[in-house]
């Protein structure tokens, strides 16, 4: 068959090559098809050329001689792109998130944690979203906070100091954090040589311009890296590649192997090095919050985030930040954040919660399967006992107290009472402000 081509370079867009050969080389017989008026008379002419070679610039047409917006999806054959034909990046383009709740709009511990500060160790916040207290004297504020000020979110997590720290002890840190598993982290290919980048990104602003530090924490092996960002008054993108690490792979199970940090306060203890640690490497403490601004340096400060994403970049190091991944719906994200924590029962009017039998004339028994398995057997905690009814064939019996015991996917609850007829059918409700919380954070 014969072949009809553009010859692909700026001084021949008006010359059509056709080949008479049957090679696959440009060898043989041609009819050139010459349109352009550059040394010629104007107008199509033929030239008979043998055995010439015409090579296409760059062996082919690259982008130099694409117009922008020109190839569109409607000009791409069916099937023409494949997915081996991606770069690794573009290959991931679902649940490449490894963030849990990054639009903030899960908050079942309510919306407004008030008085964090001064007890150590970490407070949940926003679902999935915790402070870290290193025992400041500040104290803080955080809260779901609705926005309009960000196209395409609807919520931010809020950052208020209500009590400022101008005496700041070595020891002092506020992070806020979120803890990830192991086996969700696997992507990244952590120590190995195929390792892939850990790219951040995020929204935020501020009351004030100020400098943080956003700081990426193996906790199987101990190894660190931070970066500086700025935020200002007006909600913007951060967006940090931190890199790949080929040293120390992540453990594939259900607990905790990276922290995803922001330093809000730090005394010297985390700062004394006078240089960040940039690139992974071992535990350095002092190094770890180098140039980052106090939020309890004044109770004028706030801090806003929302789109928190952390996702696997290429092995380079050079990738950029993919547009924010929401989950498909607001129940897809409780499900998620529902592996870590669980209400049920909430403020209910004599709602039921789980079925039963009363064991001895002391004591009701009940099970109650869960929504989905959790991440581990979770701690039991009843709010408001006083509000709960044991509900048997005779009467709605208030608890003198409330016991269980639970598997990730199941729990017994135990009701104190007295009087109650044994061998009888019970009912655990609930009623007021009582609820049943299940909590198996990492």
């Amino acid at each position: 068959m014969g072949r009809a081509r553009q010859i692909a370079s700026v001084e021949n867009m008006d010359r059509i090559l056709l080949d008479a050969s049957a090679a696959s080389t440009d060898e043989g017989e041609h009819l050139l098809l010459d349109g352009s008026a550059v040394n010629t008379d104007v107008g199509f002419f033929i030239n008979t050329e043998i055995g010439t070679t015409e090579v296409p610039v760059n062996n082919g047409v690259s982008t130099e001689h694409i117009v922008t917006n020109a190839v569109t999806s409607t000009k791409i054959v069916d099937d023409a792109i494949t997915p081996d034909k991606l770069d690794v990046v573009s290959q991931s383009m679902s649940n490449r998130n490894v963030i849990i709740n990054g639009a903030m709009n899960v908050a079942q511990r309510g919306t407004s944690i008030t008085g964090i500060g001064g007890a150590g160790g970490q407070v949940y916040t926003l679902d999935r979203f915790g402070i870290f207290d290193g025992n400041t004297a500040g104290r803080i504020t955080v809260a779901q906070q609705a926005i309009t000020d960000l196209p395409g979110f609807q919520n931010a997590l809020k950052v208020s100091c209500t009590t400022a720290d101008t005496s700041v002890a070595a020891g002092e840190i506020l992070t806020l954090n979120q803890r990830v598993e192991g086996q969700n982290l696997q992507r990244f290919k952590k120590g190995t040589s195929e390792a892939r980048s850990f790219v951040l990104s995020f929204f935020c602003k501020a009351n004030a311009p100020a400098t943080y530090v956003a700081e990426l924490f193996d906790v199987d092996n101990s190894r660190h890296v931070g970066r500086t960002f700025q935020v200002g008054t007006t909600f913007s993108r951060v967006e940090i590649n931190f890199g790949t690490d080929t040293t120390g792979a992540f453990d594939d199970d259900a607990n905790r192997s990276l922290d995803v940090s922001i330093f809000l306060h730090a005394g010297t203890s985390f700062t004394a090095a006078g240089t960040l640690q940039t690139t992974w490497g071992g535990e350095d403490t002092d190094a770890r919050a180098v140039g980052a601004d106090s939020i309890v340096s004044s109770t004028d400060n706030t801090f806003f985030i929302t789109g928190v994403q952390l996702e696997a970049g290429d092995t380079a190091g050079t990738s950029n930040p993919t547009e924010f991944e929401h989950d498909f719906s607001f129940g897809d994200t409780l499900l998620k954040c529902e592996r870590y924590y669980m209400r049920t029962g909430i403020n209910g009017s004599n709602g039921a919660i789980a079925s039963g039998y009363v064991h001895t004339s002391s004591e009701t028994r009940y099970s109650l399967r869960m929504r989905q398995e959790m991440r581990s057997a979770p701690g039991i905690g009843f709010l408001n006992v006083s509000d709960f009814f044991l509900q048997d064939r005779s009467a709605n019996r208030t608890p003198s107290g409330l016991g269980g015991a639970a598997g990730k996917d199941f729990m017994l609850v135990t009701g104190a009472t007295s009087g109650a007829n044994t061998g009888e059918g019970s009912n655990l409700l609930s009623g007021g402000s009582s609820e049943v919380q299940l909590n198996s954070e990492l």
